[in-house]
């Protein structure tokens, strides 16, 4: 039990530094095109990575699912206006990204940075499941329905 434990918390560890990682950089970029600087604290990964841990700190004292509520009502606002403002970007800008229609770029393998940045990007979309047993061992109820 003791090795399954350690393995779960590291796994939801990584993925806690995957999503500070993105959500960090997405902050900076929006950063530096709003502000037009460079390589300023105001413009880096880490400003955003410590207000970002800050505000989540509260929540590390919580036990129980029902006491995330307000995180969840503010993730569903941030899912909403995230999707408002892409379909504002694609509405005003449209797709102006491949004018020349050249796919060839798409297919050709780059072994760089980037490919690393996609493999984190990939595994923390499917590794969600990490934190499927913790959640349900903190219901109140612990139903097969309450869980799915």
């Amino acid at each position: 039990m003791f090795l399954i434990n350690v393995i779960v918390f590291i796994g939801c560890f990584q993925l806690m530094i995957l999503y500070f990682i993105i959500i960090g950089d997405i902050l900076a970029s929006f950063a530096r095109q709003i502000l037009n600087e460079l390589d300023t604290f105001r413009t880096s990964r880490a400003c955003y990575v410590i207000i970002v841990g800050v505000m989540l700190f509260p929540m590390i004292f919580k036990k129980e699912i029902h006491e995330f509520k307000l995180a969840s009502v503010m993730l569903f606002i941030a899912i909403f206006l995230f999707v408002v403002v892409l379909i504002f970007q694609l509405a005003s800008a449209g797709t102006d990204q491949n004018d020349d229609k050249d796919f060839k770029n798409y297919y050709n393998f780059h072994f760089d940075r980037q490919f690393f940045t996609a493999i984190s990007v990939f595994m923390t979309a499917y590794s969600f499941q990490f934190n499927l047993f913790p959640i349900l061992q903190s219901m109140k109820q612990r139903a097969r329905r309450e869980g799915l």
